[in-house]
């Protein structure tokens, strides 16, 4: 050997045989170095090239068993080269650093980041967890649902799924994929597993060997790999399908490591696409933008994950790459509420750049009052404070304290004046308020009763709402309150037809309307001689009248 056998654990002294290595050697060495790595066996494509040009590499050391011979035996590694590995010494050793340039500029922004997409797929487990095989994995049909709902980008959010599986944010258990959107990410020390096995995670670990924290060329490492270092990836070797296959793995895989930030990446007019191993990321002032619309907008790092996890809970995701946009809903307020929190208006205006505008701030406290849980006591005494707040008695309540006794029917009645409900004091059991706010956004009350505004939304069973509200109103319900509850349960269809007010003779107005043609064409009457048909329809009618001797004038 040209290094003694105390050099072979220095990878200095192994470097520094590298250039004395005839052509066929070297270009073996780095075969070896690229496509393999230290410490990894020779592979089988390679065994016959290792076994008739690999004498030198044994000879400086680059070449061992994968195990020591047995007493006096020895190995030939011409003819044992798939008995051997790299040396493990040359771990630290980049390969084509000679490719690596000085690039100007500021790194570009991945196109999404992995993480935060990560964290938004385990909140939608965690509200809805998907079916898993026999084996633990996705169901095919619960995946695709699953993806479609996130956006268009599938391939985007199949690697947030693998990463957020990789990392802990989302666990199998019991036939299903659970979301663990808050609890810390495990950091992910084998990027390359994210890839498809083959070629494209091949090249992914031949990245992460040659990327180090100078900036590589695409375009130079595809050149040196594909005429020099073909076999590198497959036993191909370059030809007309190189770009399609080996060239794809790379710059695939080098987009998988640039969103996971692993990489960081630059587009330079002189050498291309550039990569090079990201450092520490500067940190973001911290917070969001938070809208009237009841929209945050957020970038990736203006939160911890975690607290990310609980943004997505209480506002899900709606769309956005670069920077995120969610939307605060009840649903999303309700899961916050369920899950244990009860500062959700304290922890929005902590973190908001903007605040927490007023109408945001009423949606949301109207909200955390329907989802908040509730005890109902029947036939019972309270006593209602001042503040408005409710109590049992335990003991003799103070005179000047209203008792209201719920052991018979107690007084509850409403009236409407002009879009404003009123519940008369006295008469303002719980019945008639908890039926009354489901229809109104309350308002301050006066001398002489509570008051809401009319603002019915969302009234699932809008039949059975109006029962209540009958019992407990003097007369019929005012117009606009029951169009009100019809809208918000979602019968809102109108529509417009042109139509003629049609005059007919006072005597004969009973004939022809029982007439076999003309009757279905005149039915719909305004008042007795005047009915309203369908100007589509006045040919016909205007026919049949003047068979039957009538003469129709126009007088529009």
């Amino acid at each position: 050997m040209t290094v003694s056998p105390e050099e072979i654990d220095d990878a200095a002294a192994i470097v520094a045989t590298f250039d004395a290595l005839d052509p066929f050697a070297r270009e073996l060495a780095d075969l070896l170095l690229v496509g393999v790595g230290a410490g990894e066996a020779v592979p089988e494509r390679l065994v016959e090239q290792v076994e008739e040009d690999g004498a030198p590499l044994w000879q400086n050391g680059l070449l061992l068993p994968r195990q020591a011979p047995s007493m006096g035996a020895t190995i030939d590694p011409r003819y044992y080269a798939a008995a051997c590995r790299v040396n493990p010494a040359l771990t630290g050793y980049a390969p084509l650093q000679r490719l690596c340039v000085e690039v100007e500029g500021t790194p570009h922004a991945p196109p999404s980041d992995v993480l935060w997409d990560a964290v938004v797929v385990a909140s939608r487990l965690e509200a809805a967890p998907a079916r898993t095989t026999k084996t633990g994995e996705l169901r095919r049909d619960d995946e695709r649902v699953l993806l479609g709902r996130l956006g268009e980008d599938e391939e985007r959010w199949r690697l947030a799924l693998d990463f957020a599986l990789a990392t802990g944010l989302v666990r199998s258990a019991a036939g299903r994929l659970y979301g663990i959107p808050e609890s810390k990410p495990r950091p992910v020390t084998a990027p390359q597993l994210l890839l498809t096995e083959g070629g494209p995670r091949r090249a992914g670990e031949l990245l992460l060997r040659l990327v180090r924290r100078e900036w590589m060329p695409l375009e130079a490492l595809e050149a040196e790999l594909r005429e020099r270092l073909s076999t590198v990836l497959s036993e191909e070797g370059a030809g007309p399908g190189w770009e399609r296959r080996e060239g794809t793995w790379l710059r695939d895989a080098g987009s998988v490591f640039h969103r996971v930030g692993v990489f960081e990446a630059i587009q330079d007019e002189d050498h291309g696409l550039c990569w090079r191993r990201a450092g520490p990321r500067p940190p973001r002032p911290p917070g969001f933008l938070l809208t009237p619309d009841r929209d945050i907008l957020i970038a990736p790092g203006e939160l911890p994950p975690w607290e990310y996890g609980r943004l997505c809970r209480l506002a899900p995701y709606v769309s956005g790459d670069v920077v995120h946009r969610h939307q605060l809903s009840r649903e999303g307020v309700a899961a916050d509420l369920a899950v244990g929190y009860d500062d959700v208006l304290n922890w929005l205006g902590v973190r908001s750049r903007t605040g927490v505008p007023g109408n945001v701030r009423d949606s949301v406290a109207a909200w955390i009052k329907e989802a908040a849980r509730v005890a109902l006591y029947s036939e019972v005494t309270l006593i209602e404070h001042p503040d408005g707040r409710l109590e049992l008695p335990q003991r003799r309540p103070d005179p000047d304290l209203r008792v209201i006794d719920y052991h018979g029917l107690p007084p509850a009645r409403f009236e409407v004046e002009d879009g404003v409900i009123h519940v008369p004091f006295g008469e303002d059991a719980l019945t008639v308020r908890a039926v009354v706010a489901r229809i109104g956004r309350p308002l301050s009350a006066s001398p002489e009763a509570h008051r809401w505004e009319l603002a019915p939304s969302g009234v699932a069973e809008p039949d059975r709402l109006l029962d209540e509200l009958r019992r407990h109103h003097d007369g019929e319900l005012p117009g606009e309150l029951e169009a009100a509850v019809h809208a918000a349960g979602g019968r809102v269809s109108c529509w417009v037809e042109e139509a003629v007010v049609l005059h007919l003779p006072d005597e004969a107005y009973d004939a022809i309307r029982r007439d076999r043609v003309a009757g279905p064409l005149v039915a719909r009457e305004l008042v007795r001689g005047q009915v309203v048909v369908d100007r589509r329809d006045l040919p016909r009618l205007r026919g049949r009248l003047d068979d039957l001797g009538y003469q129709l004038e126009d007088r529009s």
